[in-house]
């Protein structure tokens, strides 16, 4: 809820003051690093339960993490490309 909120500040507000477009990407950087850490931890939890699988939960997390990025970078860029950047 704090990155959704703080990265629709960003793209809503026009007139936006500097401070607060620090502060808005601030919480955008911290709702993603607060999705991160919980992921982790569920990984080490589950670690703890099915030990032979360990390596490969974390194979799995880093391998979706990737495919997340790129598919997010793509859509990224076929959007400014198509609509421009504002």
């Amino acid at each position: 809820i704090i990155g959704v909120f703080s990265m629709l500040l960003l793209a809503l507000h026009k007139q936006l003051h500097v401070l607060f477009a620090l502060l808005a990407l601030i919480g955008g950087s911290a709702g993603a690093a607060i999705a991160d850490v919980t992921i982790d931890a569920c990984v080490a939890q589950n670690s703890i339960h099915h030990p032979p699988l360990a390596a490969d939960m974390q194979s799995l997390c880093g391998f979706s993490s990737s495919i997340g990025a790129l598919l997010g970078f793509s859509v990224s860029g076929f959007l400014v490309h198509h609509i421009g950047a504002q």
